[in-house]
C-alpha cells in the first residue's frame, strides 16, 4: 500500500449543547494470515450489538444469530492501529423555567 495513513472522526450529537467528538489517526493494516483473520472475525461476531441495527451491520443475512465457520468469511479484513487520538465534548443541562 502506497500510503497506509488514515484519519477518521466519530461524533455523537444529542443536540447543539450536548455532543462528543473524537478524531483518530492511525495506520491501515490488511489482515491476511489465517489465524489473524479467524481472530478478527471472531471478535466481530462476539461484540456487543445495539438493540436496533441495520442490514449494513450484518456479516450474513442471519447474523448475528447464526454461528458459522469463521474460516468461510470472504473479503478484506483490516484493522487500524491507532497512533493518536483527541476528543472534545460539551454537556450543558438546560433547565425548564
Amino acid at each position: 500500500m502506497k500510503n497506509p495513513s488514515v484519519c477518521f472522526q466519530v461524533e455523537d450529537t444529542l443536540n447543539l449543547t450536548n455532543w462528543k467528538s473524537v478524531v483518530c489517526w492511525g495506520e491501515f493494516e490488511e489482515i491476511r494470515s489465517e489465524p489473524g483473520r479467524r481472530q478478527a472475525t471472531r471478535m466481530l461476531l462476539d461484540r456487543a450489538l445495539p438493540i436496533l441495527s441495520s442490514e449494513t451491520m450484518h456479516i450474513t443475512p442471519d447474523w448475528p444469530f447464526s454461528d458459522f465457520d469463521v474460516d468461510d468469511v470472504e473479503g478484506v479484513l483490516f484493522r487500524i492501529r491507532l497512533c493518536k487520538k483527541t476528543g472534545r465534548c460539551e454537556t450543558i443541562s438546560i433547565e425548564a423555567h
